[in-house]
C-alpha cells in the first residue's frame, strides 16, 4: 500500500509513534491475536491495549472483529497490510531550456 505524505496521512504516522503500537504490529505480523493475548505478551492491561488497538484501527493499519471461542467472545486483531510504501510530495521543477541554432 502506498501512503502519501500529506495532512491526510497524519493519523497513520501518529499510530506508529508508540513503541507499544510498533510491538503490536510486530506480534500481529507473526499471528492474529486477541486483545488479551496482546496485553499479556506486551505486559500491559487489556484496557490500555484496547486504546492502542483503537488508534491502530482508526489509522487503518489493523482490523479487529469479535469472535466466539470456547463460549467466550474475544476481539481478534489482524494486520490490514504487511507492507507500506511512502510517497513524498513531488517538486515542481521548472527547467530553463534555451534552444540555439548554429
Amino acid at each position: 500500500m502506498i501512503i502519501q505524505v500529506n495532512k491526510e496521512s497524519v493519523p497513520f504516522f501518529e499510530a506508529l509513534a508508540s513503541e507499544v503500537r510498533v510491538e503490536i504490529l510486530r506480534l500481529l505480523a507473526a499471528e492474529d491475536l486477541n486483545i488479551k493475548q496482546l496485553a499479556e505478551k506486551i505486559g500491559i492491561s487489556s484496557s490500555i491495549m484496547t486504546r492502542h488497538v483503537q488508534k491502530l484501527e482508526s489509522a487503518g493499519i489493523i482490523r479487529s472483529s469479535m469472535v466466539t471461542a470456547n463460549g467466550a467472545s474475544h476481539k481478534k486483531c489482524v494486520l490490514m497490510e504487511l507492507e507500506y510504501r511512502l510517497q513524498l510530495p513531488h517538486r515542481d521543477v521548472k527547467q530553463n531550456i534555451h534552444e540555439v541554432s548554429i
